[in-house]
């Protein structure tokens, strides 16, 4: 019984880390499209697919994720990111 709540447990936070990772993928590929200035709506999606498959918990991480994948491999406009990050 706990194998298998260990398993739905990295299973959801799988899903989390690779729709981030996909997320990520999508917006470098369409990136040129926009002169630079990549869309982040694949993170959204991202967030909501993890949240919908494995609640809140997974929900967040891919959130996070999103966010420290967007600040360290995509030129964020202004400084939105740094100031986010000071609070």
């Amino acid at each position: 019984m706990i194998q298998r709540l260990d398993r739905s447990f990295l299973r959801r936070y799988a899903v989390a880390a690779l729709s981030a990772g996909a997320a990520a993928g999508l917006t470098a590929a369409i990136e040129p499209f926009f002169h630079g200035k990549a869309p982040l709506f694949f993170f959204i999606g991202a967030a909501l697919v993890s949240a919908a498959f494995g609640g809140l918990g997974p929900g967040l991480v891919a959130t996070a994720l999103g966010f420290a994948i967007v600040v360290i491999f995509f030129q964020v406009q202004g400084r939105a990111a740094i100031r986010a990050l000071r609070w």
